[in-house]
């Protein structure tokens, strides 16, 4: 019987499963991590309390000013709006170019 016969989806899934765990240790459980402990409430000497707090996001689009009055500042918007929008036009020129494969081929040429 041929390895790749008829437990062929059987054998990718059995094939990836390492790839799998290790993506999910090592790339997604920080990035859990992460994305908790920046809606907690942080301690004065480092650290965080347990509990719910949006102080940090709010400090992106807002800043005292001072009358300690929250104004909207939209320095932090733009720049995450330049990147988002400069990621999206490397991704379409790229593969709209395809330039990724024109230096595979004439490396391998």
């Amino acid at each position: 019987m041929n390895i790749q016969g008829e437990n062929k989806s059987r054998n990718i899934v059995l094939g990836l499963t390492p790839l799998w765990l290790v993506i999910g240790i090592f790339m997604i459980g920080p990035l859990l991590i992460m994305a908790g402990v920046s809606v907690m409430e942080p301690n004065v000497y480092g650290g965080v309390y347990f509990k719910f707090d949006l102080s940090g996001y709010r400090q992106i689009l807002f800043d005292t000013n001072l009358f300690d009055e929250m104004e909207f500042n939209p320095a932090y918007v733009i720049i995450i709006l330049r990147s988002f929008f400069f990621s999206c036009f490397c991704n379409y020129y790229f593969i709209n170019n395809r330039i990724s494969c024109r230096l595979f081929y004439f490396k391998a040429t």
